[in-house]
């Protein structure tokens, strides 16, 4: 999945990157990123982008159901 989104795979080296030490070589490789990340920091991350990309989608329904949440609690 992450190999053929162009945009995962940058944010991913992006991210993996980051994390690093200085002295350590570049992470060049989606596979050499994975093997640096926690597989469990790796779903949150992936569940993270994909619910920003639905949110990203339909934000007009997510504000409407924050709004009335907070109507209905003041109630």
């Amino acid at each position: 999945m992450i190999e053929r989104d162009l945009s995962l795979t940058y944010l991913l080296l992006k991210l993996a990157n980051s994390m690093i030490v200085s002295h350590r070589p570049k992470i060049k490789s989606i596979r050499h990123a994975i093997m640096l990340l926690v597989i469990n920091e790796l779903k949150k991350w992936i569940s993270v982008l994909a619910l920003q990309k639905l949110y990203d989608l339909h934000a007009h329904l997510y504000q409407e159901i924050v709004t009335l949440s907070f109507k209905r609690e003041s109630l």
